[in-house]
């Protein structure tokens, strides 16, 4: 009878010393510009660009009102690491964007944007890393220069495959291991590739806590408590799960599956060499599934055309 809108943001103050991406460059483990050739110019420009958003400061305790359409809300306050979120009941079906409400001085000018997702349909739950934009996870120094140093890269036919979903009626939701501060970056180079808009679960980071350890650590339990939260939040959708087999992609959606048999549709693997490609994973993996719910794929044009049939 309503929509159930839910928002989450950030708040936070830019940082204006630079000085503060040489720890993060430590802990990286990134080369240092000044003593290592292969870094140029371009890619130093894109280490400040990209590693500023982890410096920043950011402002716990502070509420933000948005409106949507003709009326004001007024969201819970912020968290320690400076993210906020909050539900909003509408009668009506909300508008595609929303203005957050300024002071009066405050020329600053902030929207954000909304994806209504009907209770009926299919959802396209996507990897990003290795499934959508190349990033060698298997190889951690090159896994950071592809993050940090340099231009990101889209995987060939996977944002026309993903217009193609889209045009008939797809719903899309990225879901990765990949830091908060990271989403400017990602959205813009999503964007610029050609990847439909989606709802966006990334992994919280902050220097002050242990969510800094876990950086490049499994990002199994993540996901596998992001997929349970959207399949239970959707129950009447269907969901078409793709991922890559550089990591636990293959075991998180069997297991995904066999909680969920009603729900999910199929599963898609994008092979990628040095992975585990044996057939003792898949069976695993895949134990108790019937072969045709999942499909491993080098190129897309591999995919059957029928995924998206009743």
């Amino acid at each position: 009878s309503g929509w159930t809108v839910e928002l989450h943001g950030w708040i936070f103050e830019p940082n204006l010393f630079s000085d503060l991406l040489e720890p993060l460059r430590l802990v990286l483990s990134l080369p240092e510009p000044v003593v290592d050739t292969t870094v140029d110019a371009d890619s130093q420009q894109l280490w400040e660009q990209r590693g500023h958003w982890f410096t920043v400061d950011n402002e716990r305790g502070k509420r933000l009102a948005v409106r949507l359409g003709n009326d004001v809300y007024t969201l819970p306050a912020s968290r320690p690491n400076g993210h906020f979120s909050g539900v909003i009941e509408l009668s009506a079906e909300p508008p595609a964007q929303f203005a957050v409400e300024t002071a009066a001085h405050d020329s600053r000018r902030f929207t954000g944007e909304l994806l209504a997702i009907p209770p009926t349909g299919l959802s396209i739950v996507s990897d990003i890393d290795d499934t959508i934009k190349i990033s060698q996870v298997l190889d951690t120094s090159e896994l950071l220069r592809n993050t940090f140093l340099r231009p990101y890269r889209a995987v060939p036919g996977m944002a026309d495959l993903y217009q193609h979903w889209q045009a008939r009626g797809a719903v899309f939701h990225y879901v990765s291991a990949s830091p908060w501060q990271l989403y400017r970056p990602l959205r813009d180079f999503m964007d610029e590739a050609g990847y439909p808009l989606g709802s966006f679960q990334l992994r919280y980071f902050r220097w002050k806590d242990q969510t800094a350890v876990i950086f490049l650590q499994d990002s199994s339990a993540h996901k596998t408590a992001a997929l349970e939260t959207l399949l239970s939040r959707y129950p009447q959708r269907q969901f078409l799960l793709i991922g890559d087999a550089g990591e636990h992609d293959p075991e998180i959606y069997g297991a995904l599956a066999r909680r969920f048999p009603e729900q999910v549709k199929a599963i898609l693997i994008r092979a990628l060499a040095g992975a585990d490609l044996s057939t003792i994973r898949w069976k695993q993996a895949f134990a108790g599934l019937p072969a045709s719910l999942w499909h491993l794929f080098s190129d897309p044009a591999e995919l059957p055309d029928n995924l998206l049939n009743d």
